[in-house]
């Protein structure tokens, strides 16, 4: 039976809501990201959190007022989307998703060694147009830009 959720925009960035995701982005992380080194997570938290404050479009799929996932994203660009691990494949993430690419997003940047994500970014149309060999931060994480295909971009 699907899973039913809501989508919100998140319009007021409260102390409270930056905790809740911060919390969900890292309970993700710890089961996606095994290849960060010891204290990754808690070294890229202050800046997940400074994001949740900033980015200029936060939306969250909640299910029971509860956040199962959640995106940030800056004009086309898809800055992060996250699922909590009890959500993962349970259609948080894709309904997100859906949203991003009726609101225009055409890119996002995915860890090399995060193979879950590079598939789900594919199966919505997304492929690989280059490669960096470090992070945002100039950590040894390489980073793949991937952009819409032009087939889904004129059929999103």
């Amino acid at each position: 039976m699907p899973e039913e959720f809501t989508l919100h925009e998140e319009t007021e960035r409260t102390d409270a809501l930056v905790a809740e995701l911060a919390e969900l982005w890292e309970r993700s992380v710890r089961a996606t990201h095994g290849f960060l080194a010891e204290g990754g997570v808690e070294f890229y938290k202050p800046y997940v959190e400074e994001a949740i404050k900033c980015l200029p479009l936060v939306m969250t799929a909640r299910a029971d007022g509860e956040a199962a996932a959640f995106m940030g994203i800056t004009g086309a660009h898809l800055d992060a989307l996250f699922a909590a691990p009890e959500y993962f494949g349970r259609g948080a993430g894709a309904l997100l998703m859906r949203e991003a690419l009726a609101r225009g997003v055409r890119s996002v940047d995915v860890n090399e060694q995060n193979p879950r994500a590079r598939r789900f970014y594919e199966k919505h149309g997304f492929q690989t147009v280059s490669r960096r060999e470090t992070d945002d931060c100039g950590k040894p994480y390489p980073i793949l830009r991937m952009e819409l295909a032009e087939e889904k971009r004129q059929n999103p």
